[in-house]
């Protein structure tokens, strides 16, 4: 896997399983490595075994003192970790409000959105029966002027009892909003 598939998926390369292992094998061979050679190359002059157990004893000290520090550096990664855990908390928490806060902003869009549909259907029938209307006048222009009241008298009366309808309506729209 090379470094540049790496950083497009966000992964390091010591994410990979494999690396991970080859890491640690790695760092197991160079601890026992070290463990084997250091004896030797500190007192080589020592020969026999209580020499060198006396030797050995006197690191006793330098053992405490390294286990003490992984034992510090143990709980460090501890209190890393629960700082790290924290702030993906707050991050998640932020996350969640920001979502309801979205969620309430498009529920509020979404009615403003369905008024003004309703508003625009009102609209468009207020046409329709202002271009009756206007048809009813031209037809009626046709009769005699004695015979014109007759005929689109009703209809006009109609008409306009409807428009008057819908002008209540588009008033009672923008009244609850």
């Amino acid at each position: 896997m090379n470094e540049r598939s790496c950083m497009q998926q966000g992964k390091s390369r010591l994410d990979h399983w494999a690396v991970s292992l080859l890491v640690l094998f790695v760092l197991i061979v160079a601890v026992v490595a070290i463990w084997v050679w250091l004896p030797e190359k500190l007192a080589p002059h020592l020969t026999s075994p209580q020499d060198r157990g006396v030797f050995g004893d006197s690191y006793g000290a330098v053992t405490s003192l390294f286990t003490g520090l992984g034992f510090a550096g143990l709980v460090f990664t501890i209190l890393l970790q629960q700082r790290e855990i924290k702030l993906q908390r707050d991050d998640f928490t932020a996350q969640l409000n920001e979502m309801q806060s979205t969620r309430g902003e498009v529920s509020k869009q979404s009615q403003i959105h369905e008024m003004q549909l309703n508003q625009s259907i009102v609209q468009l029938k207020f046409n329709v029966l202002q271009t009756k209307l206007e048809l009813i006048k031209i037809d009626s222009l046709k009769f005699l002027e004695h015979t014109r009241g007759g005929y689109a008298g009703p209809q006009i009366e109609e008409i306009l009892v409807e428009m008057n309808g819908l002008i209540q309506q588009l008033e009672s729209s923008a009244g609850q909003s």
